[in-house]
């Protein structure tokens, strides 16, 4: 039997799309981020290439505008440089990167956000997505996250955008409405320098705040669905996977949006990613992905293997990053990078995962934890619990997969 992991590593070109994607803005958080080096600045389209990272810089198309080369700060990878975008001077920029040690589909939030000196005119970026479900029928809710994944079957475009992009950051806008869409072709190759199989849209939408009418238009990608293959006892189902990335947003007030347009986009499609970081990033996914394999042979139940294998990779983390001084420090050098001893913190947001558990007999597993809290506890044999404190609950009522009732290990 193939024990494959929900955590399965995406393509290629979806893992691309989540190191290269546009930076998601959050809270601000200036420690994570430095602003240097003033002058012309490589982007998009220029000699460096798209995302190219310390790429010749391109002749500054603007006139009058001093460009700063600003730095994103992995603070949890002991200060070393995740990307670079340009920034004119005089502009605020906010940034923070969060990592999640349970989940190696999307491990990383890294958030940005750009505003001229007097808030009339900005780019932000939002959180990469991935979403995700499965061939067979299942109880798991819509919307729901695990693993750095939303459970959403067949999730289209207008979904994506309204719910996890236009609702959750203008939702509560005073008069908000959607001017219009458009097609924006190319949106993966103007960013990444390669085409990417997926639909890629822009969405105008108008608001009113302070008194004033905003105008923001809103961008993204969403991959084409990848489907993967999964044996287990049940036989053979499928995975399937959707990545909404490149989501960002360029707007300006008082119906000066097209006036700024130019000088934005450039903003927008400036960032470079450092390769040594996307490196660090790849090996951590891989890890985190061994790891989760590995508590699932020993047995434990999906929840209790997310709460170790969380520790445990954050603890594997903290030992690489002392062996990685020099290489990192030869990656900082052109920018005199500062090391945080934040990188020595240990993640213990996960130890919530294996308090107040009891072992059951898996048919399938040997044995499993799961929390006190319910008396009764369902497996599918492919990785799936169901649980309940009612006597009477049967979840193979209506059901097209069986589901075996558990009992408590001696």
């Amino acid at each position: 039997m193939n024990k494959t992991a929900p955590l399965i590593a995406i393509t290629a070109i979806a893992a691309t799309l989540l190191a290269s994607t546009a930076f998601s803005l959050g809270e601000n958080n200036p420690d994570n981020a430095r602003n240097r080096t003033p002058g012309q600045f490589a982007a998009a389209g220029g000699s460096g290439g798209p995302g190219v990272f310390g790429g010749a810089p391109p002749r500054n198309p603007f006139a009058g505008v001093r460009l700063m080369r600003y730095e994103i700060i992995d603070q949890r990878q002991g200060g070393l440089i995740a990307a670079t975008v340009a920034v004119p001077e005089g502009w605020r920029a906010q940034s923070r990167l969060d990592w999640d040690f349970s989940s190696a589909n999307n491990p990383t939030r890294r958030q940005l956000r750009i505003d001229a000196p007097d808030g009339g005119a900005w780019v932000q970026g939002y959180p990469t997505e991935v979403f995700t479900w499965i061939s067979a029928p299942d109880q798991v809710a819509t919307g729901s996250r695990s693993f750095g994944m939303i459970r959403y079957p067949n999730i289209t475009m207008a979904q994506a955008m309204t719910r996890y992009v236009i609702e959750p950051h203008r939702g509560k806008k005073k008069n908000l409405r959607v001017l219009g869409t458009r097609i924006v072709p190319h949106l993966a190759q103007k960013f990444m320098g390669q085409n990417v199989p997926g639909e890629s849209i822009s969405v105008r939408v108008r608001f009113e705040e302070n008194g004033q009418m905003v105008d923001e238009d809103f961008y993204a990608i969403l991959t084409d669905k990848i489907t993967i293959p999964y044996d287990g006892p049940q036989g053979r189902t499928y995975e399937y996977h959707r990545t909404l990335a490149l989501v960002h947003s360029i707007g300006a007030k008082s119906g000066t949006l097209d006036n700024v347009y130019p000088l934005l986009g450039f903003i927008a499609a400036s960032q470079q990613v450092n390769p040594m970081w996307e490196q660090h990033r790849q090996r951590t996914i891989a890890a985190i992905t061994n790891e989760w394999q590995r508590q699932l042979a020993a047995g434990y139940a999906q929840i209790a293997a997310a709460g170790r294998m969380s520790r445990a990779i954050s603890a594997n983390n903290d030992s690489m990053l002392a062996s990685m001084a020099t290489t990192r420090a030869q990656s900082n050098a052109a920018y005199a990078a500062r090391r945080t001893a934040s990188a020595q913190r240990t993640n213990s947001d996960f130890d919530g995962y294996i308090r107040g558990t009891e072992k059951m007999n898996d048919p399938y597993w040997g044995t499993s934890e799961h929390a006190y809290t319910d008396k009764y506890h369902w497996t599918d044999g492919q990785g799936s619990y169901q649980h309940s404190n009612e006597a009477g609950f049967n979840p193979n009522v209506g059901a097209r997969i069986n589901w075996t009732l558990m009992k408590a290990a001696q």
